[in-house]
C-alpha cells in the first residue's frame, strides 16, 4: 500500500518562502537604514540664524550636514557622520539617537519581510 504525499512540494515551497523572507528582511533593513539617515539629516538642517545649541542643529557651514551618510553592507546598515567635530556635537545634541528613536525600524523590516513571504 503506497502513500501519496505532497511533502516534497511543501518543503520546496517553504524553502523558497524562507529565501524570500531573507530578501525581505534585508530590504527592510536597507529601507530602515535610509529612513533613519534621512531623519538624521533633517535634524542637521536647522536655521543658520538659530542660536548656538538650538534644535534642530543649525546648518551654518553645511559641513556636518554633508558629512552625514549611510551605507548597507551584507545584512547590516551603518549610519555615520565623518565631520571631525561630529562626536562633540552629538554628545550635546544626539541627532543620530533621536533619529533612531523616531523611525520605527522594526515595523519597516517586518513589513518588507511580510510582503515577500505573502507573494
Amino acid at each position: 500500500m503506497g502513500v501519496n504525499t505532497n511533502a516534497g512540494l511543501l518543503a520546496k515551497k517553504y524553502i523558497r518562502r524562507g529565501k524570500r523572507f531573507v530578501v525581505g528582511v534585508n530590504r527592510g533593513l536597507f529601507k530602515a537604514t535610509h529612513k533613519v539617515n534621512n531623519q538624521a539629516v533633517e535634524y542637521l538642517g536647522g536655521s543658520n540664524d538659530a542660536a548656538p545649541g538650538s534644535w534642530p542643529i543649525p546648518n551654518r557651514t553645511g559641513n556636518l550636514f554633508r558629512a552625514q551618510g549611510a551605507t548597507f553592507y551584507g545584512n547590516a546598515g551603518f549610519i555615520f557622520n565623518t565631520a571631525k567635530y561630529a562626536t562633540k556635537i552629538h554628545e550635546d545634541r544626539p541627532w543620530l539617537d533621536r533619529a533612531l528613536e523616531k523611525v520605527d525600524v522594526i515595523s519597516t523590516v517586518v513589513d518588507e519581510a511580510r510582503k515577500e513571504i505573502l507573494i
